[in-house]
């Protein structure tokens, strides 16, 4: 990739209690896995819900981009089918650009683990996303419509799949041993099954409160935690720096949800 280019990808940055409680089910797979040795966690600061990777892009295209970008949100979040007003910066996450907020934004709710391409096979695992307003899903499909109407980026074919909401968690070492890897497929559907009785579990306590019953069942605050749900309260074009130590996220246009 040469100088004159970028490799981006468009994102929801994570709210800190949904990035905590990310961080909790990374450490519940080390400690069933009871090593760290078959998989490379991604840090906190670098979690985050991809919307469209976008790959390469060249430096000039991106206002164009930034452009696609907001127009997007707008129509999604404000309704108003326009963009948004305000100034952006070329800064790093601290600095980056800074656009006007819109009046809403989705809801994170974690979910299952999971990984592509399949838990039998693990390259990536993540742990899966729902918002019940449905913006989440509607905000890739509208971003994906307003970058490819721009002309200004060729979408791979990563980009153009089926959306799939979720958050990377963790990556297999690329040599590890087929029993470390059959170790980690076991975990994470042990992890699935966990996590659905919890659901299964909290929607049944709900039921009996909302019907009138004084108790429903209860499941522990940590097991609570994970699965609760926070508002999303920034999304931005992200550029991923590659650097010896790994790659470095910087946020180039953001705007607060």
């Amino acid at each position: 990739m040469s100088a004159s280019e970028k490799k981006l990808f468009i994102a929801i940055r994570l709210p800190k209690p949904v990035a905590g409680r990310v961080c909790q089910i990374q450490q519940d797979l080390i400690q069933r896995l009871g090593t760290a040795s078959s998989v490379r966690l991604v840090a906190a600061e670098k979690l985050h819900m991809t919307l469209l990777f976008l790959g390469t892009v060249d430096v000039e295209a991106m206002d164009v981009v930034t452009g696609a970008f907001e127009r997007a949100v707008g129509r999604v979040i404000a309704g108003d089918g326009g963009g948004f007003t305000g100034t952006a910066g070329d800064g790093g996450i601290e600095d980056g650009g800074e656009v006007g907020g819109a009046p809403g934004g989705p809801r994170i709710v974690l979910t299952n683990p999971g990984a592509f391409p399949t838990t039998r096979n693990p390259r990536v695992v993540w742990i899966g996303a729902h918002d019940p307003s449905g913006l989440i899903p509607e905000l890739a499909m509208t971003l994906r419509k307003e970058i490819a109407a721009s002309n200004c980026v060729n979408l791979t074919e990563k980009a153009t799949s089926a959306f799939v909401p979720h958050i990377t968690i963790a990556y297999p070492h690329r040599h590890i041993s087929r029993e470390q890897r059959h170790s980690l497929s076991v975990t994470l559907k042990e992890m699935q099954t966990g996590m659905e009785e919890d659901l299964t579990g909290l929607r049944a306590g709900r039921s009996a409160t909302r019907n009138g019953a004084q108790e429903g069942p209860q499941q522990p605050a940590d097991r609570q935690a994970h699965i609760g749900g926070d508002r999303a309260e920034r999304i931005a074009v992200m550029e991923s720096i590659a650097t010896p130590s790994g790659s470095r996220y910087v946020e180039r246009r953001g705007i607060d949800l």
